[in-house]
């Protein structure tokens, strides 16, 4: 065989090759595209697309589109943008209109009269009561009171006299048949306000509904007599701060208000001031919420008494106040006072300590209240905290020349 005729027989070869390499080829790539038996063209993506022209899905008639307004699959993840919602609170109104002038009410003050003198007194003639106790002093609005263990040295700081002096006493330790008198002796010429605490910590636990089953029956007449006795005006305040959780008696609405019709009916009103004392809360604070379901009822009081402190940066009489004055306002039209109030050192600078003390005789003479009673105590016991602090005016004079102006002025 000749080369001529070997090279054209193998380009033919190669020919035949290359034809066979193209229809393998192309039986591979349309085996690709062959369904599996029984498997539906649903199970293929609903849509899919090469570069930015989308093709429709397997078994649906094409749609004609052209390059100019064929959409792209955009793959990005969406960017959802939600608008800020306004949340604008306008300032609530809290205006109080000063009511018209206070009486204060008194039930059957004595006025004791100088004992007959006798160069003859009979020796079986007891002794008595009220004997080496100042005269009883009318109460004079506005009303300035305090709770210390020294009246006198009060009044000497303040250049002042206070009007009313706070003793406290447990019903669940037994009374001393001279504690009335002791009080009155102490208290330098004020006004004493008792407040009757059920119990005591350390002392034996003495409940609502205990009082009010007359198991205190026997304390309650002891008291009863040393004040017929003695025959000055007091201030009752009985459970003080009764919406408090702070206290063994708190948070207890029914059983308060039974102990204390059964309290005021044993103990009477002659010669006695009703003071109903609540704690004074804030909208949303719940340990001292709700005051009106403590009110124990028409002719149950004379007086209504708030307590509240000025603890902590931003607090004044209008946010410790102003609240609870607006509720006790819906349902008692008598007279108002501060039962007990101080404003810590931690309010801020000196400075803004004693603003806060203006501030409170303000607050009392803007609303129309008949005083306020201070509380001039140390009651860190061992250790201060933001509710227990050293709230004595002497240990900060900015303080107590801002309560010396302000008790001393037209409030």
């Amino acid at each position: 065989m000749s080369s001529r005729h070997a090279r054209r027989k193998a380009g033919g070869l190669a020919q035949i090759l290359a034809v066979a390499s193209v229809i393998m080829i192309c039986c591979a790539v349309g085996a690709a595209f062959v369904l599996p038996p029984g498997k539906p063209l649903a199970h293929l993506p609903p849509a899919y697309g090469f570069g930015r022209f989308a093709l429709p899905p397997l078994g649906q008639p094409a749609r004609s589109t052209s390059p100019t307004t064929a959409r792209p699959i955009d793959y990005a993840k969406p960017v959802k943008t939600y608008p800020a919602p306004a949340r604008t609170y306008p300032a609530p109104a809290r205006i109080y209109p000063a009511p018209a002038p206070a009486t204060v009410t008194v039930h059957d003050r004595p006025s004791r009269a100088e004992p007959a003198t006798s160069s003859a007194k009979p020796s079986s003639t007891p002794a008595d009561p009220a004997a080496g106790l100042p005269p009883p002093s009318a109460l004079q609005p506005p009303l300035a009171g305090v709770v210390t263990t020294d009246v006198a040295g009060w009044d000497a700081i303040t250049a002042s006299h206070a009007q009313l002096a706070v003793q406290y006493v447990s019903m669940s330790a037994p009374l001393a048949p001279s504690w009335l008198h002791s009080a009155i002796r102490t208290a330098d010429g004020a006004e004493v306000v008792i407040e009757l605490l059920p119990t005591s910590p350390g002392q034996p636990p003495n409940t609502l509904e205990q009082i009010a089953a007359g198991v205190d029956d026997g304390w309650l007449t002891q008291l009863h007599e040393q004040i017929t006795a003695i025959g000055y005006p007091v201030v009752i305040s009985f459970a003080p701060e009764a919406n408090g959780r702070w206290y063994a008696w708190g948070e207890d609405p029914a059983g308060f208000a039974a102990a204390w019709r059964h309290v005021h009916a044993l103990l009477g009103i002659a010669g006695i001031t009703w003071m109903w004392q609540i704690s004074a809360h804030n909208i949303g604070d719940p340990a001292t919420a709700d005051i009106g379901a403590y009110w124990p009822g028409t002719g149950q009081a004379d007086w209504a008494g708030l307590d509240g402190y000025d603890y902590q940066p931003g607090d004044g009489f209008t946010v410790r106040f102003g609240h609870s004055l607006t509720e006790l306002k819906t349902w008692w039209h008598g007279p108002v006072l501060i039962a007990e109030t101080a404003v810590s050192p931690l309010v801020g600078s000196p400075a803004a300590q004693a603003a806060d003390v203006t501030d409170l005789f303000a607050g009392v003479a803007a609303n129309g209240l008949i005083g306020l009673i201070y509380l001039d105590l140390n009651v860190c016991q061992g250790e201060c905290s933001l509710y227990k602090q050293d709230f004595r005016l002497s240990s900060y004079p900015q303080a107590l020349n801002a309560y010396r102006t302000a008790v001393n002025g037209a409030w």
